[in-house]
């Protein structure tokens, strides 16, 4: 492998509408902020895929853009598997997250046979969440906002991302079974990431960000560490994080 950390995004035109690219430039801008060489590099339709990849990120879209991408998607499947079982992170928002999973059952009765790296399926439905969404897991909060209309329901024994504090996450009425079951958002299975968490929601949650980077820089065999070039950087996500707390109540009747 080489010197260079790659972080590969998928479909930035039509898997991108939430400043998804957000969450690509975290990781390569904290990356380099620790003395690391790091290169985006993007992969739209068609393109050559790149061979050596050190994390995939993938973001949100409307259904119709899961159309336009999903027979390219499946085409290059077998290559983004082989990076998944060779230990790359998989970071995947909305759409993206879905396309990874299982397959996707849209509203008019279709299913989208999706990739299987993730352990998870999704069910588009009529019951949207829309709003400021707040989760707590293993000692790490994560804030964002949620804007979605799906189920997720994740494999038995499969973990989630995080723990609802406020907000829908993952809307599966399984959680709902028993008062003393939490509900849940997102799912997470070691470098494997999938969430409904938007902002983009690396930048907003540098903890999250820099796990990522530490799974990245030990599969290379290399050290990540953050440090004072980094403090910046984490004061503004301290401040909109701190505003989204301020208004974690906040209804928000359109979006």
């Amino acid at each position: 492998m080489s010197a260079t950390i790659t972080v590969l995004q998928l479909y930035p035109d039509e898997l991108g509408v939430n400043g998804d690219s957000g969450n690509a430039s975290a990781l390569v801008v904290r990356a380099r902020l620790a003395g690391l060489e790091a290169d985006h590099v993007t992969y739209r339709r068609g393109d050559t895929l790149p061979t050596d990849v050190d994390a995939v990120v993938i973001g949100g879209g409307p259904v119709s853009a899961m159309r336009n991408v999903h027979a390219d998607l499946l085409a290059i499947g077998p290559a983004l598997k082989e990076f998944a079982a060779d230990g790359a992170v998989f970071f995947g928002f909305g759409s993206g997250a879905e396309l990874l999973g299982h397959d996707i059952r849209l509203q008019d009765g279709a299913t989208l046979e999706g990739l299987g790296i993730l352990p998870f399926r999704a069910v588009r439905t009529g019951k949207r969440a829309v709003g400021y969404i707040k989760t707590v897991k293993d000692g790490v909060t994560l804030i964002g906002f949620e804007d979605h209309a799906s189920q997720w329901k994740l494999d038995d024994g499969a973990e989630p991302l995080g723990l609802i504090e406020a907000g829908q996450g993952n809307q599966d009425e399984r959680d709902h079974d028993t008062q003393a079951e939490p509900r849940k958002e997102g799912v997470r299975s070691g470098a494997l990431v999938g969430t409904q968490i938007g902002g983009p929601v690396l930048p907003l949650n540098p903890v999250l960000t820099d796990e990522l980077l530490g799974l990245v820089a030990r599969r290379r065999g290399i050290d990540y560490a953050r440090g004072d070039a980094h403090e910046t950087l984490d004061h503004y996500a301290e401040k909109a994080r701190g505003v989204i707390l301020d208004n974690l109540n906040y209804t928000f009747h359109t979006i």
